[in-house]
């Protein structure tokens, strides 16, 4: 018992070292599992803050991504954090997102619970999943919360005001 006990603490330790160790090579992804919502918000607190949740499969979302891209570093206290809600997406895919999307310094995260509803309600109760769905918030905690697709003049806008 006592050499299954140390054998499991092993491999836990082993998947940490991994985990780590490819947390200095490009892009860290992170697994959005429930309450990882309220823990961004939370690193987060204070400053301008955009919250998106994309698809690979959406394509507003990678138009958004793509906007996002094209203006963020126009606004470096706007702070960008990117949720896939591909379930278990590999690093690869969305680090390859990112880069298409000339995001090269954001905070990305995956859904990593196989049953997406748990998540989507942790977020927000009254969400199904639609996309894009994104979390506009001033650094005076004013959240606007945006499902669909947002003209670029009106993201714009905020992006000027937040900053």
């Amino acid at each position: 018992m006592k050499k299954i006990k140390r054998l499991k603490m092993l491999v836990l330790a082993f998947m940490m070292l991994t985990l780590l160790s490819g947390c200095n090579d490009g892009l860290a992804v992170n697994h959005f599992v429930k309450g990882s919502f309220n823990q961004i918000k939370a690193h987060y607190q204070g400053q301008a803050h955009i919250i998106m949740f994309w698809s690979k499969d959406c394509a507003y979302c990678l138009k958004e991504l793509a906007f996002l891209g094209d203006n963020l570093n126009n606004y470096p206290t706007v702070k960008l954090t990117t949720i896939s809600t591909d379930i278990f997406l590999d690093k690869a895919a969305v680090q390859q997102q990112m880069e298409a999307s000339k995001l090269d310094v954001v905070d990305a995260w995956v859904f990593s619970d196989a049953v997406a509803q748990k998540l989507y309600f942790d977020v927000d109760p009254r969400w199904h999943g639609e996309l894009p769905l994104m979390y506009l918030i001033k650094p005076d905690r004013t959240i606007k919360r945006q499902i669909g697709y947002m003209k670029q003049e009106d993201l714009l806008a905020w992006l000027k005001a937040a900053s």
